[in-house]
Parts: structure tokens; sequence; C-alpha cells
């Protein structure tokens, strides 16, 4: 069984800490300007803070688990009156712990870019997918009847980029360990969260780089109200038990 990811940033209010944190040089290609986001650190932990250029502020981090349910729970930054007292919730306490205030946006989610490495993609079936990019959990009822993805393939091995249906997320699934655990998880992973939550805040793809322009026209294909994007850039798969 392999382990789930998913790579949260939360919407948050200044933190009253801010002089004490380190800025983080933007690498050139990361962004179409070097302004559009800032990087900040603690000295005393892996999370880290982002700001873009409009002033807005983020957490991010990232959880594991073994099951889906894990991720759906994990990226929860509010407790709702449904959830079971016993049901851990990482986000909700680690941001009680880190002291931050976060900004109310009429969702109690934060933005999510889940993932696993598996041994064939053909193993790996059309609901797991569906539910890998939109963060539900085993049990969720299936809402929406295909996947939109982009791919690539390298020495045969298939990576999925799988777009969320409205849920403020979307995942990736690959086939390269390699890739998986030298690039993705601690890089590429938070850069294509930090391009999607630009893109759904402000409806922006700040890149000019070649993936994340087919990454921004996946994410919106997915969206209700957006009409603006190239359906020959990306794959449909329908759900074939409906």
């Amino acid at each position: 069984m392999p382990l789930f990811y998913i790579h949260v940033a939360v919407p948050i209010e200044e933190p009253t800490f801010v002089n004490s944190l380190k800025v983080i040089p933007t690498e050139p290609y990361m962004f179409d300007d070097p302004s559009r986001m800032t990087k900040f650190v603690k000295d005393d932990g892996e999370n880290f803070f982002i700001k873009d250029d409009l002033d807005n502020w983020y957490f991010m981090t990232f959880f594991f688990g073994n099951q889906l349910t894990d991720l759906k729970w994990a990226r929860q930054y509010f407790r709702p009156a449904y959830v079971d007292s016993k049901t851990q919730l990482s986000l909700v306490d680690l941001l009680e712990k880190e002291k931050l205030t976060v900004k109310e946006n009429g969702f109690d989610k934060a933005y999510g870019h889940s993932s696993v490495c598996i041994d064939s993609m053909s193993q790996f079936t059309w609901e797991q997918q569906a539910r890998l990019a939109n963060v539900d959990g085993e049990d969720d009822p299936q809402v929406v009847s295909n996947i939109h993805f982009i791919r690539n393939l390298y020495k045969s091995q298939e990576t999925r980029y799988i777009a969320g249906a409205e849920t403020r997320s979307f995942a990736t699934v690959t086939e390269n360990r390699y890739y998986f655990n030298h690039i993705h998880l601690h890089n590429t992973a938070f850069l294509y969260l930090q391009l999607f939550v630009y893109h759904q805040e402000h409806n922006v793809l700040p890149s000019n780089q070649m993936v994340p322009r087919l990454l921004g026209n996946l994410w919106s294909s997915k969206q209700a109200s957006n009409s603006q994007w190239n359906p020959s850039l990306i794959e449909i798969e329908e759900n074939k038990n409906i």
C-alpha cells in the first residue's frame, strides 16, 4: 500500500512574528516575475510562509497518510460540528501551535496538492484518481463522472496531473519513484501548489514555463464558471461504471 501525501496552503493573516522571518530568494525560473511570491521561513521548522504580490499570506506544509481519508482530514483547518471529537485534524493543531490566524474566505479547507507514487497506473483506478484529485475520503460520495488530466512519459514511466472539480485541489500520480522522492516531494509539489493558489485567487497563471501553463489550462477546465481553456491540451477519462 503506497503512502499518500498532501501539500497544503492555508490563507492566513500576516503573522505577528513577521519581523523574525527570514526571506528565501526566489529562483528566476519559478515565476514570470520574481516578486509574484516571496518565501519566508522560521529558524525552528520546515514549514514556511508565502506572501504574494498583492500582500496575501499563506502558511505551507505537508502531511502523509495510509489512506485517502487521512488526506481529507489533513487539509481541514476548521473543525466542523459533524466531525467526531476524536478525529485528528493535524492542520488545526499545527495552526494553533504556530499561533496563526486563518483568513476567513468562506471555505474550511486548505488549498491542496495531493500525490502518490505507484508501481503501475493501471492498478490505480479511475475512482482512486478522482478521489485523490478532489481530496475525498474512501467513503465520500462520487460527485463527478470524469477526470481531466495531462501526463508525461519518462523512460516509459507515466506521471499524471489531475484536476480537482471545484475542490481547491489537484493531484499528481506517478510511476517515477526517483522523480517523486527527489524532486516532487520537496520542490515541485510546493511550486505547483503556489502557482495553483495564485491561479485560483487571481485568475492568472504566474509562469511562462510550459508545464505550469499546461497545468493552468487543466485547472481552468474543472472550474464551473470558466470557459477560457483549451480542450485539445488535456485528456478526459470517463467513469465507465456509470
